[in-house]
């Protein structure tokens, strides 16, 4: 099962975009959307209570505290979040990015899934955007799907409460294993910083650093294995 994401250059993109875009105002659009409150889920093993309260399995420690948009929650998604975004991620997915995919219908059209994908673009890394941006497309938001996300991104309390909203966990495999028993799919990037930054002359290649953990994550909860990758070569 292959997910080819190719992305097209983006010369005299700008000459093609729609008049009444070019007066969006990204400030406003960012502060309405991280004032709504996230739809409540059903809870189930491994979620979180939104409000401070002892962890259940899915944190690494036996027992912490879970804090608000800290991304050990899982029904922290917010749909309606998300469907107020995509107006935006389908501007860069058609206009600036040009994006285009092709194998969609080799995925199952419901149950949980583990999306293997590469990282590329530095550090706006704009390929993980791109992709949900066309998983919406595809399957709208009320189909869960959750990204594990690096933990540095943590460090930056606003950009987190947002990512957290669109779907966005910690990258630690109980975690995965969490969401994907809640029968929702699951974007891992194996390769991490080190795909992401990898040398200019290996962009054509796809450098997961020797990690295998989703082989054994997907092996344990018997779940297929989706390749979200550009057309380049394995590593």
């Amino acid at each position: 099962m292959l997910v080819i994401l190719a992305q097209s250059e983006v010369s005299g993109c700008w000459e093609r975009l729609d008049p009444g875009v070019t007066g969006f105002n990204l400030v406003a659009f960012v502060s309405k959307v991280l004032q709504r409150k996230p739809l409540r889920a059903k809870r189930g093993p491994y979620l979180y209570a939104r409000k401070r309260s002892p962890v259940r399995s899915t944190s690494p420690l036996k027992t912490t505290t879970h804090r608000p948009f800290d991304g050990w929650s899982l029904d922290e998604r917010d749909p309606h979040v998300i469907d107020a975004w995509r107006p935006f991620g389908e501007w860069l997915y058609r206009y600036y990015f040009r994006v285009t995919t092709d194998g969609w219908q080799h995925l199952p059209t419901a149950g949980s899934m583990l999306i293997v994908g590469s990282h590329n673009g530095g550090m706006l890394a704009p390929d993980t955007l791109m992709f949900m941006v066309d998983w919406f497309r595809q399957f709208g938001a009320a189909r869960p799907v959750y990204g594990l996300m690096h933990p540095n991104v943590w460090l930056l309390p606003g950009y987190a409460q947002l990512t957290v909203k669109l779907g966005a966990v910690q990258a630690h495999p109980k975690m995965a294993s969490a969401a994907l028993q809640r029968g929702a799919a699951v974007l891992v990037y194996p390769g991490g910083a080190e795909d992401l930054w990898r040398l200019h002359k290996d962009r054509h290649r796809i450098h997961f650093a020797g990690r295998k953990g989703f082989i054994k994550l997907a092996l344990r909860e018997g779940v297929p294995i989706v390749p979200a990758l550009p057309p380049v070569a394995l590593t």
